[in-house]
């Protein structure tokens, strides 16, 4: 039912946008229709002035209303005094995954096979009675009900401190802060996906030094995801800042150097350095005891990002410590890192990639045996950017390690191949 209503309103607001741009069309085929009748003479000055007139009136409305659409942004909607504006954009993930398990598993696993809608994103940006009062609404299909991802309002008067306030990505994590449709890979690496909060509630204030040589982020958020309520007195708190010492490049939602592969083959070196922070209270099962504890969470993140002509390189090492407050149990420690890079082999169209990940969710526990769960990622892939990030085909192959109770690895095997479209 959810989805019936999501893609109703999508067909009255797409119902709504076109007959105003084919109105405005219209109406000024016919200023010019009514002043080549007059050049010929077929009709008198006077009766030009007052069908001008006539046109005119119904220009009213439209007059004041700009249509049309900004390649990888949407199909926009804007009043001339620029006081509101509405702008409607979609992306699609539609991939292919193969898995090739490994038998000796003590799980019973099979090879496995298959087509997902991965995202089907629908998102409305915009600013509403000045430019600096802008607005995000982000929306998913591709599971059973419509989701709601980012519905957030930003007051950004001035670069230097602007307030973001609603549901968005916890400015923690350069990957995870990276839009998943402007990846050099399928999607992000398992380190990023392990440590990051991503989506949740609340209020940040962010901006950027004038000559964007510096970034910060502070936020306060619920703790408890996206689209969740806090139930207790516990908050989470954030922080991020970025270095740029060569300037601006590749500018995403929350900064500099947030979107993946040199599509814009910079001329010069572009280096982009963040270091972030995250703390949390939370009740959680940390011995899968079905009990859950009183535990504070430390989650702390640095990273760095490089582009120069052809070539790219991201890497970001994650530290977190899970302190719990019964004394009887011991604390546990996390740490990971990845590290990629790319090379266009032919620029800005066909993209070379490698990775590797490194996690270990439980080392050191309070001093205590290394808990066996040690994961490893090697991934190589390729790309071809059709229209940059916004029509897209990427594949890649992955060779995944991961220790069992016996400090054996197991190894698995992945295949995707995916296709994007954003417009």
């Amino acid at each position: 039912m959810k989805k019936f209503i999501f893609l109703f309103c999508i067909i009255v607001l797409m119902i709504y946008l076109v007959p105003i741009a084919k109105a405005g069309e219209s109406e000024a085929e016919e200023s010019t229709s009514i002043r080549i009748l007059r050049e010929k003479g077929i009709i008198t000055d006077e009766e030009y002035e007052q069908a001008k007139k006539e046109i005119e009136a119904k220009q009213t409305f439209l007059d004041k209303i700009d249509v049309g659409y900004a390649k990888g942004k949407g199909f926009y909607l804007k009043t001339k005094d620029d006081k509101f504006s509405l702008t409607l954009g979609a992306r699609l993930q539609v991939r292919y995954t193969f898995n090739n398990v490994d038998e000796g598993r003590d799980e019973e696993r099979d090879d496995s096979q298959t087509f997902t809608i991965k995202r089907a994103r629908l998102f409305l940006t915009g600013h509403a009675y000045e430019p600096w009062l802008k607005y995000k609404i982000q929306f998913d299909a591709a599971k059973d009900d419509v989701e709601m991802k980012d519905w957030y309002i930003d007051v950004a008067k001035y670069k230097y401190a602007s307030l973001r306030l609603g549901q968005y990505k916890v400015p923690f994590g350069r990957q995870e802060i990276t839009s998943s449709g402007e990846q050099q890979f399928v999607d992000r690496s398992e380190v990023s996906d392990e440590f990051t909060p991503s989506r949740d509630i609340g209020l940040s204030l962010f901006g950027t030094t004038q000559n964007d040589l510096f970034e910060y982020a502070i936020g306060i958020f619920n703790g408890q995801g996206q689209n969740a309520e806090n139930k207790d007195n516990e908050m989470m708190y954030a922080a991020r800042i970025t270095f740029n010492p060569f300037g601006a490049y590749n500018q995403g939602e929350w900064g500099i150097g947030t979107k993946e592969a040199a599509l814009d083959r910079p001329a010069s070196p572009k280096l982009s350095l963040g270091a972030n922070w995250y703390f949390t209270g939370d009740d959680i099962d940390i011995n899968d005891d079905d009990k859950k504890e009183d535990v504070d969470i430390n989650g702390l993140g640095a990273d760095i990002d490089f582009q120069w002509c052809d070539f790219s390189f991201r890497s970001e090492y994650f530290w977190r410590n899970l302190e719990v407050s019964r004394k009887s149990l011991a604390d546990d420690k996390s740490f990971g890192f990845y590290t990629q890079a790319g090379y266009f082999i032919i620029p800005q169209k066909l993209e070379a990639v490698a990775r590797y990940g490194y996690l270990d969710p439980h080392f050191n526990i309070s001093d205590q045996t290394d808990i066996k769960d040690l994961k490893k990622e090697h991934t190589l892939g390729l790309n071809y950017y059709f229209e940059k990030h916004n029509l897209k085909v990427q594949a890649d192959y992955s060779y995944l390690t991961a220790q069992d109770i016996g400090g054996n690895d197991k190894q698995d095997n992945r295949f995707r191949v995916q296709f994007q479209i954003k417009f």
